[in-house]
């Protein structure tokens, strides 16, 4: 989904200020449903979830994907949430900054072959720090950033061995990148998938 229409989207309901909006807010806070109707002294859960299919269709999720899955209601709010809760100002107030962890991690991206993990409980700010970070990367020392999420993008398949995975992993963000996708042409099978996956990556 492309992040000026959900931006565009989340202001409009955000004008409305309506239940819809106050729905979509919590549920992108973490709230389950039985708190967002607490919350909002909704009588009943079926409330709630009407909420859900209408925000479904402001947002045009699908019905199902190619690989099956149901990408409507609680669930597809739930992933956009995560995914680009860096865009939607609310939130940003929900964020407990932690100095010096922020310049930290900052500091440890900009490291050559530089890795970094981010381990807490859930709902405690891990994707909004790191959306925050890669924006400044790409902003202040313009570097060319990949945003990637495999529980939003990849299939099941894509899972069931390496080789899988990181011609998934090439291809997809070659496609993010704008490169052209050389894999069949570049992937031999005498080596490794690990090697042939780091020669793609020093190759493009």
């Amino acid at each position: 989904m492309d992040e000026k229409l959900v931006r565009k989207i989340w202001q409009d309901l955000k004008s409305q200020n309506g239940q819809k909006f106050k729905v979509l807010n919590l549920i992108f806070q973490g709230k389950t449903t039985e708190q967002i109707k607490q919350n909002l002294k909704i009588e009943r859960s079926n409330t709630v979830r009407k909420n859900y299919e209408r925000l479904s269709d402001d947002f045009d999720l699908p019905w199902e994907t190619p690989n099956g899955s149901v990408l409507r209601g609680e669930k597809g709010l739930r992933i956009i949430g995560e995914r680009y809760q860096h865009i939607l100002r609310d939130l940003d107030n929900l964020y407990v900054r932690r100095p010096p962890l922020e310049t930290n991690c900052y500091e440890a991206i900009l490291t050559p072959s530089g890795f970094l993990r981010i381990k807490s409980p859930q709902k405690m700010g891990k994707t909004f720090l790191v959306k925050k970070i890669l924006k400044e990367v790409k902003e202040n020392k313009k570097y060319t950033t990949v945003d990637l999420s495999l529980r939003a993008e990849a299939d099941p398949k894509d899972f069931d061995n390496l080789k899988s995975f990181f011609m998934w992993l090439c291809r997809t963000i070659s496609k993010k990148l704008k490169l052209p996708i050389q894999i069949e042409n570049d992937w031999q099978d005498p080596l490794s998938d690990k090697l042939n996956c780091t020669l793609y990556f020093e190759k493009y």
